[in-house]
């Protein structure tokens, strides 16, 4: 006897009906009276009763439908099992980043993670910070990081590191050193989008010193901005870790935008041991410098 004998079993005492079953398993109706004779050629009884009302169970099918179940659940469980076995042996970290941290320091943070768990793997998402504490919060994501990341009733925010805005620029747009920030944003500036919480943090300060920015750019990608200041097509305001990281051309202090911000983890109250051990090796190895 094979488990699909054991549904069968079931679905009959349940539809009474062979053609009825067939319909359920996709499959025809003389198919199944032959696989029900097998099972009761095998048990030697018959196990339902046969009339014009339909099929109902016999006295020996009632003594045997209860441990045929039984069969039925046991080997689901088993199966349940296993594949809980396969996930776990799957371990995966989903990570997400806020669209203004450095690709290099994400490089360097996943390749130490995966020199000590090379049986783990890996997923990275860059969104903004909204959209990545929807990612948490509906489960798609076990930890993010990333510049001004908001606190949330559901989730922990914990400090990494602080930074500061600075310019970047090429030799082509002849910005000196140091600068003031109206002189500055004289010259054409591609910027992240509004959705950005860096951007929120430079538009507050560009209102408070009256300054009116010539923006003819507004960007998600990070990569592309600094390809388009490499290129001398415009300038930038960025967080210096990223402006470092990505080893822009110019950097430059601007002497009067005071603008700090701050790097955070954001994960669930109980975070995975995958995301516990990412966030661990940050603050081992890499967040010590940026202080």
């Amino acid at each position: 006897m094979e488990l699909k004998h054991i549904e069968l079993l079931e679905i009959l005492t349940r539809t009474r009906s062979l053609s009825r079953a067939a319909v359920e398993l996709g499959t025809s109706q003389p198919r199944l009276t032959q696989q029900l004779h097998l099972v009761e050629k095998e048990l030697g009884v018959s196990l339902f009763h046969r009339s014009a009302r339909g099929l109902t169970l016999s006295e020996a099918g009632s003594a045997f439908l209860p441990f045929a179940i039984q069969i039925s659940f046991a080997f689901g469980r088993g199966r349940s099992a296993v594949s809980a076995l396969s996930k776990k042996s799957l371990a995966q970290l989903r990570l997400g980043m806020s669209i203004t941290t450095s690709p290099t320091m994400i490089s360097e943070f996943l390749q130490e993670y995966h020199k000590r768990y090379p049986g783990v793997g890996a997923t990275l998402t860059e969104r903004t910070p909204l959209e990545l504490v929807e990612g948490l919060e509906g489960g798609q994501l076990d930890v993010c990081g990333g510049l001004e990341l908001p606190e949330t009733a559901t989730l922990v925010r914990k400090h990494i590191f602080n930074t500061r805005l600075v310019g970047i620029s090429s030799a082509v747009m002849n910005v000196r050193t140091r600068t003031r920030l109206r002189d500055f944003c004289t010259r054409p500036l591609v910027l992240t989008s509004r959705k950005c919480a860096t951007r929120i943090r430079l538009d507050t300060a560009l209102k408070r010193a009256g300054v009116k920015p010539r923006i003819c750019m507004e960007l998600d990608d990070v990569s592309t901005i600094v390809q388009l200041v490499k290129a001398g097509s415009a300038v930038s305001i960025l967080p210096e870790t990223l402006a470092v990281g990505i080893r822009a051309p110019f950097i430059h202090k601007i002497d009067d935008l005071d603008v700090s911000v701050t790097g955070y983890f954001l994960h669930p109250r109980n975070p995975s041991r995958e995301a516990q051990d990412f966030m661990r090796i940050i603050m081992e190895k890499i967040a010590p410098r940026l202080h």
